[in-house]
């Protein structure tokens, strides 16, 4: 359907690929899911990580474990603005955040983490000092430490009495 937006971006950005000689050299088509034994092959090779989304409310809720492989392999990082992570890599300056839907912005943040050898270098080294906080032991830390001393949640503390329904004025015998 010619209609379709995302299929005809898809299909001229490999015409254009094609047409510049670029297939199989500086651009890769991937079909298929990445076997996960495999991804960090892909990922040593990159230049750098990009994830873009549009704006949505699942965008905002949104954990994507795909940066945490980016993190994992050093990646300077390209993101659409409205998630943790976004706000993550522009507070840490781990490389260039972007408006959702805005291909010039886009590009030129491609530009700058590809071609600016110098901002490349700062955020590979941001990226290393940031990335300890994702580690397993790091994140599983507070877990474990539960685990170790438990202790109940707030609301279930002594004193605070059972969770209880809430009946309607006028309710008799607990019937509405």
């Amino acid at each position: 359907n010619p209609d379709v937006g995302e299929m005809d971006m898809a299909s001229r950005t490999r015409a254009l690929a094609h047409r510049l000689d670029l297939v199989g050299r500086n651009v890769f088509f991937n079909e298929t899911w990445v076997p996960y034994e495999q991804r960090q092959n892909w990922l040593l090779d990159a230049d750098c990580g990009v994830t873009t989304h549009f704006e949505h409310v699942e965008t905002t809720f949104a954990f994507r474990t795909r940066v945490l492989d980016y993190l994992w392999t050093g990646l300077p990082i390209v993101t659409t603005d409205g998630d943790s992570f976004a706000d993550l890599v522009a507070k840490e300056r781990l490389g260039v955040v972007v408006p959702a839907e805005d291909p010039d912005a886009l590009a030129a943040a491609l530009e700058r983490v590809l071609y600016d050898e110098d901002f490349t270098k700062s955020c590979r080294e941001r990226v290393q000092l940031v990335r300890e906080r994702y580690t397993w032991d790091t994140v599983l830390a507070p877990l474990v430490e539960f685990c170790r001393n438990p202790r109940p949640a707030a609301d279930r503390l002594t004193g605070t009495g059972p969770l209880t329904v809430q009946r309607p004025l006028g309710a008799v015998g607990g019937t509405v």
